[in-house]
């Protein structure tokens, strides 16, 4: 069973949800345009509360979690990269 769940922000956006093995998976990169403010934005607050959903749903299941505030950089080094899914 997985333990200490946390949500991993990069660029004060969630990137992954992770566990003191490693992470479990990573959100997809939303992507800024000119003139699309208002999209990115809403998919900025949709992916927000997809996390906070997929963490409590993690909960649910009997896992639980360090709690990190959203406003607060959880210290993950870029150079970790990201694993190709699939």
């Amino acid at each position: 069973m997985h333990n200490k769940l946390q949500i991993i922000y990069k660029h004060n956006k969630p990137n992954g949800i992770r566990d003191e093995n490693g992470y479990l998976f990573f959100f997809t990169e939303v992507s800024k345009f000119p003139n699309q403010e208002e999209r990115y934005r809403q998919e900025v607050q949709e992916q927000f509360a997809l996390a906070d959903y997929l963490l409590a749903s993690l909960q649910a299941r009997g896992l639980t979690m360090l709690a990190p505030d959203k406003g607060q950089a959880v210290a993950v080094k870029d150079n970790l990269g990201s694993a190709p899914c699939g």
